[in-house]
């Protein structure tokens, strides 16, 4: 059976492959969490982490993908407690066993920050990205938000509430 899709130009593919959103709070969607270890440093032990894969959603709706980390570390705990509060799982992490598959399909806001590539081993830089700065959490825990999206966590031109605080929940 053959495959049909759209040719696109090199200048087409690498416009679409490097796109940013300019830094701010987004709202996210968890596609995956996988428990890991983190690569070691020079003179430093690896730690449990969890990297997560998320969808994010610019103001036009178009999908942005990104990843983050959240090693088990003293100084990243308060990553690891901002993520789970702004998906609604506080009391999970709270009781100090945190199954990675209850955050998949939740979904949240983030602040989001354009970092500069950075340096690769064998010389060159990696492209500029995305990356989670924090996760926005209110004080009933999980940030809900409305601005256009359906309850896929899709967006959706038809609604027009553009409050992200809205008590309703669109899932």
């Amino acid at each position: 059976m053959s495959f049909s899709y759209i040719p696109f130009s090199e200048e087409e593919v690498q416009r679409e492959r490097k796109t940013l959103v300019e830094d701010g709070a987004y709202p996210f969607k968890v596609n995956r969490v996988i428990s890991k270890m983190s690569r070691p440093k020079p003179g430093k032990e690896s730690n449990p982490m969890l990297e997560l894969h998320l969808t994010l959603w610019d103001e036009k709706g178009k999908e942005i993908y990104v990843y983050d980390y959240l090693p088990n570390t003293k100084n990243m705990a308060w990553k690891h407690r901002h993520f789970c509060a702004s998906i609604g799982l506080i009391r999970e992490y709270e009781a100090g066993k945190f199954e990675p598959w209850l955050a998949e399909g939740k979904h949240g806001i983030a602040n989001i920050k354009q970092q500069a590539g950075q340096p690769k081993e064998g010389g060159g830089s990696y492209p500029d990205k995305n990356v989670v700065e924090d996760y926005v959490v209110t004080e009933k825990g999980a940030h809900k938000f409305t601005q256009n999206y359906s309850t896929e966590g899709t967006f959706n031109s038809n609604k027009t509430n553009d409050s992200f605080g809205s008590d309703d929940i669109p899932f």
